[in-house]
């Protein structure tokens, strides 16, 4: 039987820690995808997981994906596979972030404060 295309691996996506147990990865999907698979992997050596999927939109654009609930000031590794019917795309390139430690925003304004003063 024939067997579809793989679809294209997705590119461009960008991984952002929005705080010490969030990371926002934001990616451009692509027309003729069905969906997104996103997986992580904990620290440089940790093996990857799935840890969520995403629908893919009825017109290409923006898609995030925020992943909640995750270790404070912890490397996370993230790649996304597209799948259009039953193929899967080669994973996209890794994405590396870490999450902020607790009170990072707060620590940086009282330092500010505090140089500031005269």
């Amino acid at each position: 039987g024939a067997t579809s295309p793989s679809p294209t691996p997705v590119l461009g996506a960008t991984a952002t820690a929005t705080g010490a147990s969030a990371v926002r990865i934001t990616f451009t999907s692509k027309a003729g995808d069905t969906r997104y698979d996103v997986e992580r992997a904990e620290g440089a050596a940790g093996t990857f997981a799935a840890t969520g999927s995403l629908a893919a939109p009825t017109t290409a654009g923006t898609v995030t994906y925020s992943d909640t609930g995750l270790k404070v000031a912890t490397l996370y590794r993230y790649r996304i596979l597209a799948v259009s019917g039953n193929a899967v795309s080669t994973p996209s390139a890794e994405l590396q972030v870490t999450t902020l430690t607790f009170g990072s925003a707060a620590a940086t304004i009282s330092t500010d404060i505090t140089a500031n003063r005269t």
